[in-house]
């Protein structure tokens, strides 16, 4: 099947025809995630953006035959939280769409991202492609019914393992079916500490090219045991920002930090997002000398399924790129709803820059 969000060919050197509309403040930091963990009832909701989240992760709970039920985690949880608040699935989505992508909502252009954190370790295989229609079928009808598409939440769809790889399928199938144009509003994540290698093979028999987070971590129970040494997630780092065949990730993000010392840690590797408990503590640390200047708080501006092309992969690029990078990257995000797309015809593609780099969807 091909898909909406498969990657083009690259290109070589021509020109460009650069028409300014503007210059976006900030363009050249970083739009980092700030996920608060575990929001499972409106209570939890309206909590997780009292408390500067930009982005909230939810578990999605199924029975036996892969309807979604609802929203709920269980014992054992994180330290520190409580792990029984639940809220019906229907109920809390048209909550999360009337709050956020309604004109006059309460939370209007505050929640960038939505990570669904899909319990289906316990499906069958047959029930597993099921649950992936029965979540996409979910979203239609609840979070982005009645929504212009411009507006509408971006959702990451995260599965345990490579071998739910029918979840995905399945959701990709359904929203095909339903509403193709809304396959750009899903990405895909593996959320258990599978090889990365056999991560990039399920994406290949699935033929998704684009929308790929990459996380690691663990609870905060033990994470700050690993915070030092966490090669994983380093490699998934480089593999983002890799332009090699092994590449496979457009954002890389930790799970599940809290420490300040750790929240530190984990943005100077270079994370997109982190999934935290203490999402105001996140919101704080990023405002640090050592962090503002270049890193911000992502916004639904920003397109949470494009590799994020600033200062630092600059040195990557042909020198005589260098400038042509910065002013692409400096182009008002908020007249487009999928990151700093240009304008005018994009004429000028390096060889280290591919299409979906640039956010354009028409490229």
């Amino acid at each position: 099947m091909e898909l909406l969000w498969m990657k083009g060919p690259r290109d070589g050197a021509a020109l460009v025809l650069i028409t300014f509309l503007g210059l976006a403040a900030g363009a050249h930091r970083r739009p980092v995630y700030i996920i608060a963990h575990m929001v499972n009832s409106i209570t939890d909701f309206d909590e997780a953006m009292r408390r500067r989240a930009n982005a909230i992760e939810a578990d999605v709970t199924f029975s036996h035959d892969g309807t979604a039920v609802k929203f709920f985690h269980g014992i054992p949880c994180d330290c520190l939280r409580e792990c029984t608040a639940e809220e019906e699935m229907g109920f809390f989505l048209e909550y999360v769409s009337k709050t956020t992508s309604i004109d006059g909502g309460q939370y209007a252009d505050r929640l960038a991202l939505l990570l669904l954190d899909l319990k289906v370790g316990d499906i069958d295989e047959q029930g597993k492609y099921w649950a992936g229609v029965d979540i996409a079928l979910n979203l239609l009808l609840h979070l982005w019914e009645g929504v212009p598409s411009s507006r509408a939440l971006n959702v990451l769809l995260s599965v345990p393992s490579v071998a739910d790889q029918n979840v995905l399928q399945g959701a990709i199938d359904a929203i095909s079916w339903a509403n193709r144009a809304m396959l750009d509003k899903i990405g895909f994540d593996v959320s258990n500490n599978d090889d990365l290698d056999n991560i990039r093979n399920m994406y290949e028999r699935l033929g998704i090219q684009r929308h790929r987070w990459q996380g690691d971590g663990i609870t905060n129970c033990r994470s700050y045991l690993r915070r030092r040494s966490s090669d994983r997630l380093d490699r998934a780092i480089d593999n983002r920002d890799s332009n090699g065949p092994e590449h496979y990730v457009e954002k890389a993000y930790d799970r599940t930090v809290d420490l300040p010392t750790e929240i530190r840690r984990s943005l100077r590797r270079g994370v997109d997002g982190i999934i935290t408990n203490k999402p105001e503590r996140m919101a704080v640390i990023m405002q640090e000398d050592e962090f503002k200047d270049t890193l911000r708080p992502a916004n639904v501006s920003d397109n949470p399924w494009i590799r994020f092309l600033g200062r630092i992969r600059v040195s990557k690029m042909n020198p005589d790129l260098s400038v042509l990078s910065l002013l692409i990257n400096a182009f008002v995000k908020s007249v487009f709803p999928y990151g700093p797309c240009l304008a005018v015809e994009t004429l000028f593609l390096s060889r280290t820059t591919s299409r979906e780099d640039t956010g354009c969807k028409r490229c």
